[in-house]
């Protein structure tokens, strides 16, 4: 998905910005272990009629606990419903004036702002997210749902008004998965690549390297081009070959 800045007409520039949403993001690969909560409730607002009570919602956990997942997740979804939706990577939009995308977001049927607190310290991020937020509660329709490692009371944000504003939002802490349900993610995600996890070689992978799920996923992804390339099943001796162990 490319994402065009339009709103700088006082210098007439427009802002490419390229998301690509993860291909295996969706809610059928998301292990949820104690999260079931907020996976029902995200599942919900798409499936119920419109509440103002659930406009704005929040994903707290910290790097690896599936945010980002259920975001996209929750993108997807909204686009095979047929809703007009955008996805936003904040921590991701370095260029100058970036801000100006958040101009004309309430268009919208869903707006998904993932690591909003990479923002929020900045004086003129802080102003745009909160008039952004009027604007969507105006009009009475839509939702933004927005992740972030700390929640609204102790995140990093410059604007008073726009902390209480956050702080109303129907918010969820994300917990870590336990080793068994890493296991069951990554076995999910590489069945959905068409490949084979013997246990052993998943038990191997969560002892051996970082258990963040990121980085695990990353791994799977490595591991699946390199068995493709040599025609090789991942057993214990291939994965040691490919990570140099």
């Amino acid at each position: 998905m490319a994402v065009t800045l339009r709103h700088d007409q006082q210098h007439h520039r427009q802002l490419a910005l390229p998301v690509q949403l993860p291909v295996h993001a969706s809610f059928a690969t998301f292990v949820s272990g104690k999260n079931e909560a907020a996976v029902k409730h995200l599942r919900g607002l798409l499936s119920q009629a419109w509440r103002p009570e659930q406009q704005f919602s929040l994903l707290v956990g910290g790097h690896g606990q599936g945010k980002s997942h259920l975001l996209c997740a929750l993108s997807e979804a909204a686009a095979e419903g047929q809703l007009q939706s955008i996805y936003l990577p904040l921590s991701e939009l370095q260029q100058p004036n970036a801000v100006q995308i958040l101009h004309g977001l309430e268009t919208y049927d869903l707006i998904v702002l993932d690591d909003i607190d990479a923002v929020t310290a900045n004086r003129e991020w802080a102003e745009g997210l909160f008039a952004l937020i009027n604007r969507l509660t105006d009009q009475r329709h839509g939702w933004m749902v927005m992740s972030a490692q700390q929640n609204a009371n102790t995140m990093p944000i410059e604007l008073a008004d726009l902390r209480s504003r956050l702080q109303i939002a129907v918010t969820f802490k994300l917990d870590a998965l336990t080793d068994a349900e890493k296991f069951r993610a990554l076995h999910q995600h590489a069945k959905m690549r068409g490949i084979e996890l013997p246990k052993e070689v998943g038990e191997f992978l969560l002892l051996r390297v970082e258990r963040d799920m990121h980085a695990l996923m990353a791994l799977l992804d490595r591991l699946d081009k390199a068995s493709m390339a040599q025609q090789r099943r991942l057993t214990v001796p291939f994965v040691k070959q490919v990570l140099k162990l």
